[in-house]
């Protein structure tokens, strides 16, 4: 069975700066385990639109595998979207 540890924020996308579609959430985590780091993707927001919509991105961030607050990467560049119905 995993076992959870809760530690708390560990990476806040309001505190980056010069990337504005990574600026609010960091929701819907996956991580992938490398030897010296863990990557985790997520999606994000940039601010809402005009209407008032959003739109998601997906990023990720790299964090010290020996030390999960250590953010070793940020991504430089959303993932961009496809057109409407695209998967």
């Amino acid at each position: 069975m995993f076992k959870w540890k809760k530690l708390g924020r560990i990476f806040n996308p309001q505190d980056v700066v010069g990337r504005n579609w990574l600026h609010e959430f960091a929701q819907a985590p996956s991580v992938l385990i490398f030897d010296d780091f863990v990557r985790v993707y997520f999606s994000c927001r940039p601010l809402p639109d005009k209407d008032g919509q959003y739109v998601s991105y997906s990023a990720f961030v790299d964090l010290n595998r020996n030390d999960l607050f250590d953010i070793v990467n940020i991504s430089k560049t959303d993932f961009g979207t496809g057109r409407t119905g695209d998967l």
